[in-house]
């Protein structure tokens, strides 16, 4: 299971100020504008799409428990 926290290199179960800090500053680190790798954006694009919405939030945390 590919866990979205560790690619916006925040803790399993952040709140959303941090994974939204986090994604803000990654997306400008490795923008692919800015000579970043598109495929590392990509990741970062899909964590954050999962993690922002609440209730994929939710879905996605209970079955990474299952994982840890």
């Amino acid at each position: 299971m590919i866990n979205y926290y560790e690619i916006l290199n925040v803790p399993n179960f952040s709140d959303d100020d941090t994974i939204k800090d986090s994604y803000k500053s990654l997306m400008l680190k490795n923008h692919p504008d800015k000579g970043g790798d598109s495929q590392k954006f990509q990741q970062i694009k899909e964590a954050y799409d999962i993690l922002k919405d609440k209730n994929n939030k939710k879905e996605y945390d209970n079955q990474l428990i299952y994982f840890l």
